[in-house]
């Protein structure tokens, strides 16, 4: 109640004065003190976006003279062992062994779904053929 007897004390102009001054307040409270701020720390900073690098203009290298031979590289430390055979690898036979689960798996499923199929099927059957016979009069 207390607003409204405020409210309608003034005029539309007034009170349209009064909302700009607020605005206008909340802008120099908000916005005033941050562009202060950032002058004072380092002035106005951009963004990695706008930073573009100098280019780089590379020249061609100096021919090289020629060089004495490069030292052989050292020999090795321990021998490796030549006579042990290497391994099979066990991913072929761990493929062949999963394929051959999935194949198995894939089969008990197309039969659980032909069962199912067919089982569908016949109650399908039986209910046409029972709702034909207790409609014929």
């Amino acid at each position: 109640m207390l607003v409204t007897a405020a409210a309608s004390a003034h005029s539309p102009g007034a009170t349209i004065l009064m909302v700009l001054a607020v605005v206008l307040l909340g802008i120099v409270v908000g916005i005033v003190p941050v562009v202060i701020v950032r002058l004072v720390a380092g002035g106005r900073r951009t963004s990695p976006a706008r930073h573009r690098p100098e280019p780089r203009i590379f020249e061609p290298a100096p021919p090289e003279a020629p060089a004495e031979a490069p030292a052989p590289p050292p020999a090795p430390i321990a021998e490796p062992l030549g006579a042990d055979p290497q391994p099979e690898p066990l991913v072929a036979a761990r493929l062949d062994a999963v394929s051959e689960r999935h194949r198995d798996l894939y089969d008990e499923e197309y039969a659980r779904q032909v069962d199912r199929v067919e089982t569908l099927r016949r109650t399908i059957r039986t209910r046409l053929t029972l709702g034909a016979q207790t409609n014929e009069p």
